[in-house]
C-alpha cells in the first residue's frame, strides 16, 4: 500500500524494509526526514490558521467601525458628566441652607 509522508513517521522504516525492500539506513533516514517535513507542514498550516484568524478579526473590527460602532479606542472617555454635559446630581455642590 501507499503510506503517507504524515504516517510515515507512525508506521517507521519496517515497511520499507520488509515490503519495499530499502536498505536499514536508508528506511531509517527516509522516516526521519519525513518527521522533519511533518514538522514543517504542521508549523506552516498553524500559521496559515493564525493569519486567517487575523484577518477575520480585523475584518470584524472594519466592519463594526463602517458601521458607526467606534472601537474600544475611539469611545470618548468615560467622566461624570450626563449627555448634556452637565454634573450629575451626586456631583452638584450643596445649595445654601441658610
Amino acid at each position: 500500500g501507499v503510506i503517507s509522508l504524515l504516517d510515515l513517521d507512525d508506521v517507521g522504516a519496517e515497511p520499507l524494509i520488509n515490503e519495499l525492500n530499502i536498505k536499514p539506513e536508508t528506511a531509517k533516514e527516509m522516516v526521519a526526514a519525513a518527521a522533519e517535513e511533518t514538522k514543517r507542514l504542521a508549523a506552516e498550516s498553524k500559521q496559515r490558521e493564525a493569519e486567517k484568524e487575523l484577518a477575520q478579526q480585523t475584518e470584524a473590527a472594519d466592519n463594526a467601525n463602517a458601521k458607526g460602532h467606534p472601537s474600544q479606542d475611539e469611545k470618548e472617555p468615560a467622566d461624570n458628566a450626563n449627555a448634556e454635559g452637565h454634573p450629575s446630581q451626586d456631583e452638584k455642590e450643596p445649595a445654601d441652607k441658610e
